[in-house]
């Protein structure tokens, strides 16, 4: 009867040890696994010359209210510069645009439009930080589901 008991204790430990190595395991799958999505997420950023709010600020005080948009794509950097001095004080707004091909990034101010894809965009602001790009046939929004294109990846926020 003691080898008996002595054999149940050990099929009892051999099964609890594979139970804490099946758990272990699944904490390190996750732990990896979200790990790496965080690393390519600060990897595709700082790669993104506007992801940097010091090189923004500096830029801005360069043409102080003369400059509608900071457009970084697949030509390089580009100032887009308004005729006169007349772009309103407001936050800095940060828009990351993939479609699947290529991104693009952005810096601008609410209130402005930008040409996107061949497609012109409004960008606005809201009180609460939210964001919205609106074009014809397209509106995106950082706080709610509204999105007229899934085709599309938008990253936004106020810089």
């Amino acid at each position: 009867m003691a080898v008996q008991d002595l054999r149940a204790a050990r099929n009892f430990s051999l099964r609890l040890a594979w139970a804490f190595g099946l758990v272990a395991c699944i904490v390190i799958a996750f732990a990896v696994g979200h790990w790496r999505g965080r690393t390519e997420n600060e990897m595709v950023h700082a790669s993104d010359t506007l992801a940097s709010a010091e090189l923004v600020r500096e830029t801005l005080s360069m043409f102080p209210n003369g400059i509608r948009a900071i457009v970084e794509d697949e030509h390089g950097l580009n100032l887009v510069l308004s005729d006169s001095d007349d772009v309103p004080v407001s936050t800095p707004i940060y828009v990351h645009i993939c479609d699947g091909r290529q991104c693009s990034s952005f810096v601008t101010f609410s209130g402005q439009e930008i040409q996107i894809d061949g497609q012109k965009m409004t960008i606005l602001s809201d009180a609460s930080g939210g964001i919205i790009l609106e074009g014809n046939k397209f509106v995106w929004s950082s706080t709610s589901r509204i999105d007229a294109s899934s085709n599309l990846k938008i990253e936004a926020k106020p810089l």
